[in-house]
């Protein structure tokens, strides 16, 4: 949204600046500041290069190419172009906040921010600045600082839909759902086809553990935007805690697909191909999720599952110590590794882990064979119930804030922020 309320800006210079000159140079104009990014690449070139601007028409050609090469991901060549609008003219808010947007998308939130604030400074009732400087804190977990620039935003714009759902999708970072579901409720009644507030909305319900609502906005999202991988992520993750397995892991399929190179997406296929019996491709799932993102403990306890479940005790006990060493409050890698260590014979070392893994969760042994696995040590399980009992108090303090701010991660693996 931010583009066009740009592009109307810079219109607006130029038809001061610039009175109509040939033909050729007002269709050179036309294309600087066109949607097409190459049509504006070619126009914006044409008009730096003529040497018949002005100091200040070449600042808004600079910008517009800017745009134009961020827009098709040449983040390199927009910064060179939005810094040479700014030494062309310091005070060109219109540049600042351009460099501020390109900052953002390279990852440099503290540039970022930086470049907004002179904009703003230059231009303060420029609600789109400040919308995007609430996206660099919100990158910086600064969430109080990101919430009060969305509404400065909507207090300079009230009809601006993109602030409401960037404030929403805010409100459910910090745990405030309600809130979230109002603003992204209005973010929708504003632009009924803004499949980005559905899908953030679709996040929000699955976070109250409201998965049919959840369904119906990552459906509503996806027939608005095709080719939107998170929401066949998002409604995948709605599916499995269904049980709907199969509708699960054809939503994963379809997300790798559009984006082969998610981690998260393919740990959940690993886990839920594990669930109904899907071993090997399930390994590889996991085995590449891995390579994506080496060492990330939920998908090393992924693919323990997988391997306790094929019974390879030894890679089993491999993955499930090298998840703990990321996380030892990773109750389902304490428990698989209990279970992996009794198929290999040690019967006490099994029944320490599941002891401790029972006394976090007492009721882990049900989750496991629910989930297709169960104790083959007979009696091991009683062991492990009469062993949890004497666990020390402190112990269970530790394990149960584990499981309360992890309780959705199984049979459902976390996502990658």
């Amino acid at each position: 949204m931010h583009r066009s309320v740009w592009i109307l800006a810079i219109l607006a210079c130029l038809a001061l600046a610039a009175p109509a000159r040939a033909q050729d140079r007002d269709e050179n104009w036309k294309h600087c500041v066109d949607d097409d990014p190459d049509l504006s690449i070619g126009g914006c070139t044409a008009l730096i290069q003529s040497g018949q601007e002005t100091t200040t028409n070449l600042a808004i050609a600079f910008t517009n190419r800017c745009i134009a090469y961020h827009n098709k991901g040449d983040n390199e060549h927009a910064m060179q172009d939005c810094d040479q609008a700014i030494r062309l003219k310091s005070d060109y808010a219109s540049a600042f906040s351009e460099r501020g947007v390109v900052a953002y998308d390279r990852g440099d939130y503290d540039q970022s921010i930086k470049d907004l604030n002179m904009a703003i400074q230059l231009k303060p009732d420029d609600a789109v600045a400040f919308n995007n400087r609430g996206n660099a804190y919100s990158s910086k977990g600064q969430h109080d600082l990101a919430i009060a620039d969305y509404n400065q935003a909507l207090q300079l714009k009230p009809d601006y839909a993109t602030a409401f759902n960037n404030r929403g999708d805010e409100y459910r970072i910090i745990g405030q759902y309600d809130k979230a579901i109002t603003d992204l409720d209005q973010a929708i009644k504003l632009r009924p086809d803004y499949a980005l507030a559905f899908s953030n909305r679709g996040l929000v319900y699955f976070k109250q553990n409201d998965d049919d609502h959840a369904i119906q906005d990552y459906s509503q999202a996806i027939a608005l935007k095709v080719d939107d991988a998170d929401a066949y992520y998002g409604r995948g993750r709605a599916y499995a805690d269904k049980e709907q397995y199969d509708k699960a892991i054809a939503d994963f399929d379809q997300a790798i697909k559009l984006d082969p190179t998610d981690a998260s997406v393919l740990n959940s296929r690993c886990w839920y191909q594990a669930v109904i019996g899907q071993l090997q491709p399930a390994l590889s799932d996991c085995t590449e999720s891995l390579r994506l993102r080496p060492g990330d403990g939920p998908t090393l306890d992924s693919r323990g599952f997988v391997n306790l479940k094929m019974k390879n005790a030894d890679a089993a006990i491999a993955d499930y110590d090298a998840a703990l060493s990321t996380d030892p409050g990773l109750v389902y890698s304490l428990y698989g590794r209990g279970l992996a260590k009794h198929l290999k014979g040690d019967k006490a070392g099994g029944d320490a882990d599941m002891a401790a893994a029972t006394q976090a969760e007492p009721d882990i042994a049900d989750k496991f064979a629910k989930l297709g696995v169960k104790d083959e040590v007979s009696g091991s399980y009683g062991t492990a119930i009469m062993i949890a009992v004497g666990v020390g108090a402190l112990a269970v303090i530790g394990f149960l804030g584990y499981y309360i701010g992890m309780r959705r991660s199984h049979p459902t693996p976390p996502a990658s922020g």
